[in-house]
This record gives structure tokens, C-alpha cells and sequence, in this order.
């Protein structure tokens, strides 16, 4: 594994921490914007 490799079991764990909440925040984003863009398609009627 690459903890038993490297020997810095802390820093492997925060990056795929941060790799999760950088795809999360923008997975939330784009949902938004999508919610948004079909809000206006219905108010408008299409």
C-alpha cells in the first residue's frame, strides 16, 4: 500500500481528504446551477 511504502499515514489520509471535499464542493456546484437553470426553464414555461 502506499501508506506502508511511504511511511506518512496522516498526510495520505488528509490528501484524499482534501480530494473528496474538492469533488463534493464541486459535485454541489454544479447541482445548484443545475436546479437553478431548470427553476428558470419551468417558471418560463418550457
Amino acid at each position: 500500500t502506499i501508506i506502508a511504502r511511504t511511511y506518512m499515514p496522516v498526510e495520505i489520509f488528509f490528501a484524499a481528504g482534501m480530494f473528496y471535499l474538492l469533488m463534493s464542493f464541486v459535485l454541489v456546484q454544479g447541482f445548484k446551477q443545475l436546479e437553478r437553470w431548470l427553476r428558470i426553464d419551468a417558471c418560463q414555461g418550457r
